[in-house]
């Protein structure tokens, strides 16, 4: 624990809140807020594509960019003669 805490001292974190105790050992009383988990609630009801159709689309998104550098090499390549 870095030293100059006070006894008790409430640290905020994303959504988490921890308690600690300097001395022996840290007590960690961290839970979520109500909004967190009304967030991730949110997320997990949504709809997701699925792992076939997120496969294709990062092929997809590999095969777009390899032929970007292709066209920018030739590109160079022509220009340089």
């Amino acid at each position: 624990m870095p030293s100059g805490l006070a006894n008790w001292e409430v640290h905020r974190s994303c959504s988490a809140r921890l308690l600690w105790c300097p001395g022996e050992f840290g007590v960690d009383a961290s839970f979520h807020t109500a909004e967190w988990h009304a967030a991730r609630i949110a997320a997990l009801t949504t709809e997701r594509m699925s792992w076939e159709d997120w496969k294709k689309k990062q092929k997809d998104e590999a095969m777009a960019a390899e032929a970007q550098v292709r066209h920018s090499r030739q590109k160079w390549w022509h220009g340089a003669q």
